[in-house]
């Protein structure tokens, strides 16, 4: 009989084989693909764990390096075994089962290269990862040297009222004694009923206390360029830096811990006074007032005033010019470079108080021993490189 077209479509009979074969040919593609996941993920996996050891290791070679260089005479210091900072195979040491650096110091001075290596799971194997960084290490020439005077001003100086500048004591173990209580590299007028007292003897106001007219170079606590980059890195990184003026009172104290203050200019470059003059807006002016206890160091692109009743122990440093008034005590060194040659440095000078700057070499090196001496990472030195 014969069939109709009905039934051809609706006869399934036959349809399970071929069905079957291609769910078969779905499933022996997805066993393939999974095995191949399967000998390959292992091997991605171990060798991105080496790299990220790796890259520990050499962050390890660096952290030697800056202890080495921050402890010349130890057995393995940087001075003692120089052979352990050279790069080579032969310095490779070992941090655990997992692998270790070898780390290269190259330089001298206040500038030394560092190029350290990780390797996992060391630096000879076939199956091995390495990672190199290389950077900049700097010391600051500014927190190591001695400040030659209590109140150092690149300028014009006024003291008076019954303001006291004492450089009687304090001065570092193997340094020699400060020039004077104040030096300036203009005029020091001095009036009221103030008092300078350099080293050496208890009278006060003699010209030995008070050098004027000096060179640039004996007013020596001054910053460079590069120590200002380090300083304002310093401060940024533990959320001490602001721009602009700034006032420190009792609704927004100095911060607490001390350490480094840097208040830099709304820009962010140098005061400047060519081709055109820095202005007063773009300035870092800093305003500290208030009862107030701070140690550590304040920079200032611009000008400080202090007055009020604080207690700030380490250096306070103005780009521009310094002015104190009221009857707080700096212990430590202030200096005040007078950038922009507009006004004049002053104490007392409205013979209204009786504000102190004592000297104290060691206070005004670690600001009140908030600052550890050593080196630094110079910025924008820190990378990662390839090749090995």
């Amino acid at each position: 009989m014969p069939v109709t077209a009905g039934k051809l479509w609706r006869d399934e009979r036959g349809m399970a084989l071929p069905t079957a074969m291609i769910v078969l040919v779905i499933l022996m593609a997805l066993t393939f693909a999974f095995s191949s996941l399967a000998t390959t993920e292992p091997s991605i996996s171990r060798n991105h764990s080496m790299s990220a050891q790796a890259r520990g290791y050499a962050e390890s070679g660096v952290e030697r390096a800056i202890w080495a260089l921050n402890n010349p005479g130890h057995a393995s210091g940087i001075d003692t075994a120089p052979e352990l900072y050279d790069g080579t195979g032969n310095d490779f040491l070992a941090v655990s089962a997992n692998g270790g650096f070898t780390v290269a110091v190259a330089g001298a001075a206040n500038d030394r290269t560092i190029t350290a290596v990780g390797w996992a799971p060391d630096s000879t194997g076939q199956l091995r990862a390495a990672k190199k960084i290389q950077l900049t290490l700097t010391k600051l020439t500014w927190g190591t040297t001695s400040p030659n005077c209590a109140l150092c001003i690149k300028g014009k100086l006024d003291v008076g009222g019954n303001a006291e500048v004492d450089a009687r004591s304090g001065t570092c173990s193997g340094s020699p004694a400060p020039a004077g209580g104040t030096v300036s590299t203009g005029t020091t007028t001095r009036t009221g009923s103030s008092n300078i007292y350099g080293p050496g003897n208890d009278i006060a106001n003699e010209g030995a206390d008070m050098p004027a007219s000096q060179p640039d170079g004996e007013v020596n606590y001054s910053l460079t360029t590069e120590d200002l980059l380090i300083l304002k890195s310093i401060a940024q990184a533990n959320g001490r830096y602001y721009q602009g003026a700034v006032t420190f009172d009792g609704s927004n104290a100095l911060p607490s811990g001390g350490g480094v203050v840097f208040v830099d200019t709304t820009t962010g470059a140098d005061l400047t006074t060519t081709p055109s003059m820095t202005p007063t807006e773009q300035m870092g002016n800093v305003t500290i007032t208030g009862n107030q206890t701070f140690n550590g160091w304040i920079i200032a692109m611009g000008d400080i005033t202090v007055s009020g009743t604080v207690s700030l122990t380490g250096t306070v440093y103005a780009r521009n010019d310094f002015v104190f008034n009221g009857n707080g005590t700096i212990t430590g060194n202030v200096t005040g470079e007078n950038k922009l040659g507009t006004l004049r440095s002053s104490v007392d000078a409205s013979l209204g108080g009786s504000s102190r700057i004592v000297y104290n070499c060691q206070a005004a090196k670690t600001g009140g021993g908030t600052i550890a001496s050593g080196w630094q990472v110079k910025p924008q030195t820190y990378r990662e490189v390839d090749g090995v």
